[in-house]
């Protein structure tokens, strides 16, 4: 290196301020650390390099920084800081000019300058920083005149510029503007650090002269304080207006006093406790009484106890839970333990609602995941029973099974579906639908399935009120509900009631305001008990024999209440029977002509040109079949590598492309993405059994031109697939 190095900080008022000093120190002692220990692999791997090219002098060169910096590094403490910065600088510098020589202005040899220059600015200043850099340029200008001039052996992995003037001047160039700009970036940089640090002390400053006066007054408040708990008038304040309960006992138990929140927790005044025991109040269950024991023997030990939970039964009868704290002290000449209880009731029952939604969501996704898998099964199943029934002549034995298979594969798609409505991973389509006709078909089923030792009493509002909703749902709600009241009563019989009414939201339900319909059905069996009521909605949990449930009703129409914005209670008292409400938003939308539904098209064909891609061998196949049977020529793939590589190869070839949105090795969306990129009209649909990626909107802003769900039947497929081509050829 051609200079020396400079170090124009005033070290002395640096310390003062921060000791900036100091950690220009640590950053060099950390970049010397960082040079010997990663350029070691380095060095190893030039000498091997530099031996087989015969290049002895880069060895030696190599070597000798390394072993510098080494040495630097290992005497560090005992070097001055300029000559360990001029080390490290040099040492780049060195390294610098080794790859201006063998690898022109295209290798490493400028960043390497601009780092060296940078450093010197961070370590001794801005005029430090631009002399290395002015030594750095006159270097490169130099070499680069070497190049040019021919002083300079080009070599075989030197780009065809280095020769060229043009090319070093910009090169020159280019490293001024970059190196002249952080230069004088990172000197501003040090000036507003400097000034930062100055501010900081500062402020310290302050903040001791004000933490003098917090502790001068905290030394105040405790004299005020001391004065305070003398003041017996003033404690009794203190004592009555606290919000939690506050009593007194004796180490036995004896209750000594208490305070007016007391008072109000058991539901009585203080004067028909105090000089009682704790046990023989009657504010303790039987099952709280050992709980309660083992904290006041606590508190005779002299230990602190809590917060603890125990469970009272307040004078009126009301189930309190409260969380308690004990603290033995000394009052005049007797030990006595004070006790502070408050009121946790409202935050446990939030407790347990959050819980019981938690595990509704855990449970939900479990479902949302299964029922994705279950489509995929239920596709080609209902497609190839769909395709068999068509090719069977009319009166064909094996027709009418066929049939059977297709109807209960048409039943577990409407289960999947019931699942994803659970598990809110569906997110249907509602339709404005009248609450009332739905109940009064549903009951006339009820009745025929009904012993006679069971009454039906239904009051129905009249009004033509409408919901958003889906009328198989809804009709699943009421079913469900009038199936479990019949179960309460199938043993002593009694009445089943079903109630429909306008209703405005229940302030004890998190629901929006407005206006809802409340439906209600009650029964008079045998009621459910309190520890039991709040498993109900939880999916496969039953009271019911083996064989007579599976503990998936409930919690299905809560899922489909849930997705209707509505919510769902029960009421219960073991012996009287239960009533469950379900509160529906109404909604000002009617039925619109457009909505009334339409007689799908049965076998659209055609004869364009089809790619088909999915993951599943039979879906393949199933949909060769299907679109071959209605004239089309399809070609199926189960990769969508090897789609897009065909589709590549002859992108006019096709008129459409079908796909699978979860597939292995790329999504559908990307897939589509792709197909696009390549020809930006191909129509595409994609079908997928379940994804939270996509839908309608997000499928409209890809260029996706259509959308269907798994399991898809064929007049559907058919329908969409025509529809498609027909609008992408307008």
């Amino acid at each position: 290196m051609l200079i020396k190095p400079v170090d124009n900080t005033d070290h002395s008022e640096t310390d003062k301020i921060g000791n900036l000093f100091l950690i220009r120190r640590r950053l060099l002692k950390s970049m010397l650390i960082a040079f010997v220990v990663l350029g070691l692999p380095a060095l190893v791997i030039s000498c091997i390099e530099a031996v087989k090219l015969g290049q002895l002098v880069g060895m030696i060169l190599y070597g000798g920084i390394y072993l510098l910096v080494a040495a630097t590094t290992h005497y560090f403490h005992r070097l001055p800081f300029g000559f360990c910065a001029g080390v490290m600088l040099a040492s780049l510098y060195m390294i610098a000019v080794f790859n201006f020589f063998h690898f022109g202005f295209a290798g490493a040899g400028i960043a390497i300058a601009i780092t060296i220059s940078v450093l010197a600015t961070v370590l001794l200043g801005i005029r430090s920083g631009l002399v290395t850099a002015a030594t750095c340029l006159v270097t490169l200008i130099t070499i680069g005149l070497c190049f040019i001039y021919g002083a300079i052996e080009v070599s075989p992995q030197m780009p065809a510029t280095t020769t060229n003037a043009v090319s070093w001047v910009a090169a020159a160039a280019v490293f001024s503007l970059l190196t002249g700009s952080l230069i004088f970036s990172s000197g501003r940089l040090q000036e507003y650090l400097i000034k930062s640090l100055a501010s900081l002390r500062f402020k310290t400053e302050e903040l001791k002269e004000a933490n003098k006066d917090l502790t001068r007054e905290i030394k105040q408040r405790e004299i005020t304080e001391a004065k305070l708990k003398q003041s017996e008038e003033q404690f009794r304040t203190l004592f009555e207006t606290a919000p939690d309960a506050i009593y007194l006992t004796d180490l036995e138990g004896t209750l000594l006093d208490g305070n007016r929140t007391a008072e109000a927790l058991i539901g009585s005044p203080r004067e028909a406790f105090i000089g009682k025991n704790f046990i023989d109040t009657g504010l303790l269950p039987k099952t709280e009484i050992s709980k309660a024991v083992k904290l006041m023997k606590k508190s005779r030990k002299g230990e602190n106890t809590g917060p603890d939970e125990l469970a009272l039964i307040s004078s009126t009868g009301k189930a309190i839970t409260v969380e308690i704290l004990t603290r033995p002290f000394q009052l005049e000449d007797r030990t006595v333990i004070l006790g502070i209880a408050r009121d946790v009731s409202e935050r446990k029952r939030l407790e347990n609602r959050l819980n019981q939604a938690q595990k509704m969501e855990s449970i939900g996704t479990l479902a949302g995941g299964i029922a994705h898998d279950f489509n995929n099964i239920l596709y080609p199943i209902i497609g190839f029973a769909e395709m068999s029934i068509e090719d069977l002549p009319e009166n064909h034995s094996i027709k009418e099974n066929l049939e059977d298979i297709l109807q209960g594969a048409k039943r577990a798609r409407d289960l999947v579906k019931q699942i994803l409505a659970f598990s809110s991973q569906e997110i249907l389509e509602y339709k404005p639908i009248r609450i009332q006709p739905v109940i009064e078909e549903t009951l006339k089923l009820i009745k025929s399935i009904l012993p006679a030792n069971i009454d039906i009493e239904h009051n129905l509002n009249e009004d033509s009120d409408y919901i958003l909703g889906d009328t198989t749902e809804v009709h699943e709600i009421i079913m469900n509900l009038c199936i479990n009241a019949y179960h309460a009563m199938e043993e002593t019989g009694g009445t089943l009631k079903v109630s429909l009414n306008k209703a405005k939201h229940d302030l004890n339900i998190n629901l929006p305001s407005g206006e809802y319909c409340c439906l209600s059905v009650s029964d008079t069996g045998k009621g459910i008990s309190p520890e039991v009521i709040s498993k109900i909605f939880e999916p496969y949990f039953t009271t019911k024999e083996q064989g007579k449930g599976s503990g998936l009703g409930l919690s299905v129409i809560h899922g489909i209440i849930k997705n209707y914005k509505g919510a769902i209670t029960a009421e219960s008292k073991p012996g009287e029977g239960t009533i469950f409400y379900v509160y529906i938003p109404l909604t000002s939308q009617t039925i619109k002509t457009d909505d009334m539904p339409t007689l799908n098209k049965i076998g659209i064909r055609g004869d364009e040109t089809i790619l088909f891609v999915d993951d599943e061998e039979a879906i393949v196949k199933l949909g060769i079949r299907i679109l071959e049977k209605l004239g089309y020529k399809v070609t199926g793939k189960t990769s969508c590598i090897e789609a897009l590589a065909l589709f590549g190869s002859d992108p006019e070839r096709f008129d459409l492309v079908i796909t699978d949105m979860a597939m292995p090795s790329m999504v559908g969306t990307d897939f589509a993405k792709k197909l696009i990129e390549i020809r930006s009209n191909i129509p595409i649909i994609i079908c997928t059994g379940f994804s939270e990626k996509l839908d309608h909107e997000t499928a409209k802003k890809l260029g996706i031109k259509g959308y269907l769900h798994k399991p898809i039947l064929i007049n559907d497929l058919s329908s969409k697939v025509r529809k498609v081509i027909d609008k992408s050829k307008t």
